[in-house]
């Protein structure tokens, strides 16, 4: 799972970042960071009340 949410925060981040740099400037590149690390933390956060679920 560790792998999965670095590929989905990394690539989050590469695709923001080159999408939206160029028309609302570099300051996008920052957001593009926080916005890939929120997705990859609400998967994992989600995924593990599943597991969680599973096992009870």
């Amino acid at each position: 799972m560790s792998l999965i949410l670095t590929i989905v925060s990394l690539g989050t981040r590469v695709l923001l970042a080159y999408l939206l740099a160029p028309s609302f400037g570099l300051e996008m590149i920052w957001w593009a960071i926080v916005i890939g690390w929120i997705l990859a933390d609400t998967i994992g956060i989600v995924y593990g009340i599943k597991i969680e679920k599973w096992f009870k």
